[in-house]
C-alpha cells in the first residue's frame, strides 16, 4: 500500500489551510453537537457570504441565504453574532451579553438594508432597526430589522436573502464566528417563528514576492 505525504514549506500558508480544514470540519459537525433552537422550526439551506472575508475590514455586505419552516408573515428578522456556536440559540448564553465576535460590529458602520428576494410582500422592505424593541435590542453583535408590514402567507418552498451593507468584520486572523438568524411574526413579540445558525470566518491574507534574475540575451551573426 502506497502512502501519500504533502509536505508545505510555507508555515504561514500551512498554518492557514490547517485552520480553514479545522474550521469546515467544525462547521460541519456543529449542527450534529448544539441543541435544537427554541424556535417553532430550523431554518433550513441556511447560509452567510461575506463580501470580504479579510480581519477587521469595514464595510463589509453581509449576504444571508435560509429556507424557512413557518407561513407566518415575517415582519421582523434579528441576526446575533457569537464566536461559539450555541451562543447563538435563544435561552442559556445568548451572546447579548457577552461572547461577541472580536472587534465584529453591525453599528460602527453602521450597518444598512442592501436588498432582499423570495419573501412574501417583498416589495415592501426591510429595514435596519437602531432602536430596536420587544424581540431585538440592537447592539454590536445584535442586527434588527422589519418592515411596515406584512400580510401573505410565506411559502417554504422559496428561499430568502437578505443582503445588509456597511459591517465591520472581527479582527482577529484565522478567527471562526458565527450568526444567528431569526425570524418574527411581530416587533412587539419575543418568540420566534423559525431560528437557526450560520458559520463563517476571516483569514489571514497571503502575500506571495519573488525575485526574478534578469536576462539580457545577444544574437550576434557569423
Amino acid at each position: 500500500m502506497s502512502k501519500v505525504f504533502l509536505y508545505i514549506k510555507d508555515p504561514l500558508k500551512g498554518a492557514v489551510l490547517i485552520f480553514v480544514a479545522i474550521f469546515l470540519a467544525i462547521s460541519w459537525l456543529s449542527p450534529l453537537m448544539i441543541p435544537k433552537a427554541s424556535a417553532a422550526g430550523q431554518l433550513t439551506s441556511r447560509s452567510v457570504t461575506l463580501s470580504s472575508g479579510v480581519p477587521g475590514k469595514t464595510n463589509v455586505s453581509y449576504s444571508f441565504t435560509f429556507s424557512i419552516v413557518s407561513t407566518t408573515p415575517i415582519k421582523g428578522l434579528k441576526f446575533l453574532a457569537c464566536d461559539r456556536a450555541y451562543g447563538t440559540y435563544a435561552g442559556g448564553n445568548s451572546c447579548q451579553t457577552g461572547s461577541a465576535p472580536t472587534g465584529m460590529s453591525f453599528t460602527s458602520g453602521p450597518a444598512t438594508f442592501g436588498s432582499q428576494t423570495g419573501f412574501a410582500d417583498n416589495a415592501n422592505s426591510f429595514a435596519v432597526d437602531g432602536t430596536g424593541s420587544t424581540y431585538c435590542t440592537p447592539s454590536a453583535n445584535v442586527l434588527c430589522a422589519n418592515r411596515a408590514t406584512a400580510t401573505t402567507s410565506e411559502t417554504t418552498a422559496t428561499s430568502r436573502t437578505i443582503v445588509f451593507n456597511g459591517i465591520k468584520n472581527p479582527t482577529p486572523n484565522n478567527y471562526a464566528f458565527y450568526i444567528g438568524i431569526y425570524t418574527y411574526s411581530a416587533t412587539g413579540t419575543a418568540t420566534p417563528l423559525d431560528g437557526g445558525t450560520v458559520a463563517s470566518a476571516v483569514v489571514q491574507t497571503l502575500t506571495v514576492s519573488a525575485n526574478v534574475a534578469e536576462v539580457l540575451q545577444f544574437c550576434v551573426g557569423s
